[in-house]
């Protein structure tokens, strides 16, 4: 008689399930905001003042970000070989006055927080140093563009001629810039091709123009401070030049196991003992025999002896014969 009630139940448990069923969560992507949050936030911890948005480099830095996304990979090196200050310049930032820029790019998974992304791939020289705590800079565009689970970010810290910060609204167009790094001399940034590995189990990199020291240990995935270490380079401040050759990761000695050697053992011939003679018997010596001399008899012996033995024999049975006649007379006698 339960058997309604509990139906009905189990149908509404269904209906609910449906009608509230909860969408699968998917992590969101970080933004440039975001970004330039988490700058700003070191470069306040380090006594430093904090970098101003720019609209023009906000969008230059969305046209790397989107370029990047494009080729699956990060570089430096922009649509049509360009560079972060041609690509700020293109769009608007500065207004035709010289200008000064640097640019931290990286490749993070959906799920990589914002400080991983700073404060851990870009905690090096080239990146800390040059352009997020770089006291020269005072304008910022950045951007976060999410493709297949993958986030494509680009930092340009920027400053104008003079030094001084620019319209953080200003949204200029000019395309005439002279860049105070000319061309000719800026290092082009080039990918990592890793070596392979020697027959010890070594790997020896040689680096080639515009590699950075983080960009060497990511494509190997081994840390900065054992890289320095293995090399002899300061751990704080690592410095690299083209072609240095870095030792990457050291030999490893093999364990050889023994090999057994199978000795011939020589055959021994064993001598045969030497027969020793056996002593030669003394010959016999004749043992004189001793000669029982004969006590004289008594005369009664002596005539005993005397009797032939023949007729000793036949006078003892008769003695026996007459001894048992006497015998049975006897008996016969008693009865």
């Amino acid at each position: 008689m339960y058997r309604k009630p509990l139906f009905t139940a189990f149908s509404l448990i269904l209906l609910i399930t449906f009608f509230f069923r909860t969408e699968p969560i998917h992590a969101q992507a970080p933004t440039a905001y975001d970004l330039i949050a988490a700058v700003n936030g070191w470069r306040t911890s380090s006594g430093l003042a904090p970098l101003e948005v720019n609209s023009a480099l906000m969008a230059s830095a969305q046209g790397h970000s989107e370029y990047q996304a494009s080729i699956g990979s990060w570089s430096h090196l922009g649509a049509g070989g360009t560079y972060e200050w041609d690509r700020a310049a293109a769009a608007g930032y500065g207004g035709g006055a010289s200008i000064k820029c640097d640019e931290a790019v990286a490749i993070a998974n959906i799920n990589t927080s914002v400080d991983t992304v700073v404060y851990t791939l870009w905690n090096d020289y080239d990146h800390r140093d040059l352009v997020l705590l770089n006291s020269s800079y005072v304008d910022v565009g950045a951007a976060a563009v999410e493709q297949d689970g993958m986030v494509y970010y680009t930092l340009d810290a920027c400053y104008t001629g003079s030094g001084g910060s620019s319209n953080s609204s200003s949204g200029t167009t000019g395309s005439s810039v002279v860049s105070s790094y000319p061309t000719a001399t800026r290092e082009i940034i080039i990918s990592v091709q890793t070596a392979t590995p020697a027959d010890d189990g070594s790997i020896t990199h040689e680096v080639q123009s515009g590699q950075s020291l983080w960009a060497i240990s990511d494509s190997y995935q081994v840390d900065n401070a054992t890289i320095a270490q293995l090399n002899n380079l300061s751990t704080d401040n690592p410095v690299i030049y083209p072609g240095q050759k870095l030792l990457i990761r050291p030999s490893f000695t093999p364990t050889v196991s023994p090999t057994i050697t199978e000795t011939a053992i020589p055959a021994t011939h064993t001598p045969k003992p030497t027969s020793t003679p056996r002593p030669t018997r003394p010959p016999k010596t004749a043992t004189p025999t001793l000669t029982a001399t004969e006590k004289p008899l008594l005369p009664e012996l002596a005539a005993i002896k005397a009797l032939d033995r023949h007729t000793l024999g036949i006078t003892i049975i008769a003695v026996c014969a007459l001894g048992l006649v006497a015998m049975i007379i006897g008996m016969l006698k008693s009865r």
